[in-house]
Parts: structure tokens; sequence; C-alpha cells
């Protein structure tokens, strides 16, 4: 029997580009943006003064060491900093290991030294996917709830993962090749076979919409594509930015999709498993994402896209269609964006 698991770990020796970390997270009460700066400094942003500030952090968190954030079901600022992640709890000014890379991992039963790079935490079953890296390879890795010890899962035909993000459902949505994609993770411990154990997830995902502007020419590229996900309970926000350069991108959402896309059913002749591979349903996918896509700003560089917990507050650093005055603005309950500070320095 099949199982769905709302976790991911990928295996790949393919050629793997670097994952975008998380930039910025809202705290659990929605009043303040975390993010990090170009300096990799952790700053707090007060979303009703606009003032930007260091916090007092726990002496655990180094400054101009910060790469990655996110935020846990119980509130704490998920940390990442060189081989480490750790939570911080802002209103008791503690920080606490989550779990850390010092150690050797072996995918393939070589132990190697790997770094991680990014991280996505699951709200649905608390679990963390993790990014790294070991030499020219890259794997992705999933750390159950309350363990140390992250576990691989199997994935094949997808050799990059950009900007990943969990919905409150469990659904992973990330960029691929400048697509849109969503997926979930199965178990398949008694089809494992001749495989080790740590091979028992494998990874499912499907393109949910197209939206990388590719092309071919003479001149350096001008294709985007998404590299950045913020999953809502109604629409998953987007950084479209340049593939292959910098200069140019776009912040934009589209509709979030059913609940079970991406997801592997339980009974292996379910119906809904065919939208994976008819034709006819996967362009009526495609047409309705695409046709639900609403865009807010230019950014060519960092944009910050991150969501709060109830899915109401969306912030992003950008500027208006030619404009170059770039701020940070926030979406409030479906309302037009609005600028709550200028640019950082």
């Amino acid at each position: 029997m099949k199982t769905i698991v709302a976790v991911l770990l990928l295996v790949s020796t393919l050629p793997f580009r670097m994952a975008l970390a998380g930039s910025a997270v809202f705290s659990q009460d929605e009043s303040t943006v975390y993010l990090i700066d170009n300096q990799k400094e952790l700053l707090q942003l007060d979303l009703g003064s606009g003032k930007l500030s260091k916090p007092a952090l726990p002496k655990e968190i180094h400054q101009l060491q910060v790469t990655g954030l996110d935020r846990s079901n119980a509130g704490n600022i998920l940390v990442l900093q060189g081989d480490d992640l750790l939570a911080y709890d802002p209103t008791a000014n503690k920080a606490i290991p989550v779990f850390s890379f010092e150690e050797k991992l072996s995918t393939d039963g070589t132990p190697e030294k790997w770094s991680p790079d990014d991280f996505a935490y699951n709200p649905a079953d608390g679990s963390i996917l993790i990014s790294s890296t070991a030499g020219e390879n890259t794997s992705l890795w999933f750390l159950p709830k309350d363990e140390k010890h992250p576990k691989p899962v199997f994935v094949r035909r997808v050799d990059s993962v950009e900007g990943m993000s969990f919905s409150q459902t469990g659904q992973l949505f990330f960029g691929y090749r400048g697509d849109l994609w969503c997926g979930s993770i199965a178990s398949d411990p008694e089809g494992a076979g001749g495989k080790p154990p740590e091979h028992i997830y494998y990874f499912n995902a499907i393109r949910i919409a197209p939206l990388a502007t590719l092309e071919t020419d003479e001149a350096t590229p001008s294709a985007q594509g998404v590299q950045v996900t913020a999953a809502g309970p109604e629409r998953i926000y987007l950084h479209s930015l340049r593939l292959g350069g910098s200069g140019f991108g776009t912040i934009l959402s589209v509709a979030a999709p059913n609940p079970k896309v991406g997801a592997v059913s339980s009974d292996q002749n379910a119906e809904d498993d065919h939208s994976y591979f008819d034709l006819d349903k996967r362009v009526d996918l495609y047409k309705a994402e695409l046709a639900s896509a609403q865009f807010y700003a230019e950014n060519g560089s960092e944009s910050l896209l991150c969501i709060s917990g109830s899915g109401k507050k969306i912030f992003y650093r950008g500027s208006q269609k030619g404009s170059e005055d770039t701020g940070l603005y926030l979406i409030e309950n479906d309302q037009p964006p609005r600028k709550v500070a200028p640019d950082l320095k």
C-alpha cells in the first residue's frame, strides 16, 4: 500500500542549480517581517511604523552568516546559518538547534560532507525539507518532526528545485526550468525491493503552470521563470526571475490548484491519477492557471517574497511597472499593494 508523506528528498547526480533560500518571513502575529539583507544580516521590519531595525539576537545566531528563514507552527523563526538550522523565539530571545549538517551523510552508501543552502517548513506535519550540496552534487533531505537526522527520498527526471514552499495542506510548490510545479511525497516500503532502506520515499510532482518565457537568440538570455514561491490557501505567489542572469523579473501570483494536485492516491487504479498523463486534462489545468495570473511589480534581484500564516498578508520587494523606485510592499486582505517602507540601504 502506498501512503502519502508530505516530505521530500531528492537524490541526484545530475547538474543541479543552487536553490534560492527563503529570505523573508512573517512573525506569528503578522505584525513584523524578518528578512535577510545582502550582508547576510537578520533584520526586522515593523509593518505598522515601517521601521527597519536589527533585533537583539541570542548568542547562538550569528549576524553576517544568516542564509535562510521560515516559520514553524509554534511561531519560532527558523534560521539557517552555516551547517545549522536554529529555532529562534523572538519573545523569549532564545534559539535552540533543530539540526546540523556537521556530520557526514550518505545517499548511496558513501558518507559525504553536505552543506545546506535552502529549506522549507511543512505546516501540515512539521517536517522540514532541506537542499544541500556536496562538491558538484546536490540533494534534498527530509527531516520528520522532532527528529534530528534527515532522510533521503528518491526522485527522477527533476534535476533542480527552485524556491520551495509548502501550503497549509502539505502541497510542495517549486520552480523547475522556469515553470511552476506542485508535488508530494509517497512511500512504498513493500515495493522497495533491494534498495537501501533510506530509499523507500519517492517524489511525485507535475508542472501546473508553464510560466517560463523561453527563447533562443544570438544575444544574452532574456528568458525568465519561477525561482521563488510563497504558497497561500487561495493563491501561489511567485518571483519570476531572469534565467541565466539578472536584471529583470516579475512578482506575480496564480490560483492555488486543487489540494489533490501533485498527490498520489492510495489506490493505484484511482481515476484521479489519470490527470498526470491525459493531455486534455493537463492542458485544461494549464489554461486555468495561466488565466488566473495577476501581476504586481517588477523585480530583477532579491524579492523578499513571503506570505503570512493566515494567507491574508503578502510581503515583497519591488517597483511599480516602469518605475525605478524600489520599495517594500504589503498586500493585505486582497487590497492593492501598498508601500510600507523604502528599499533596503
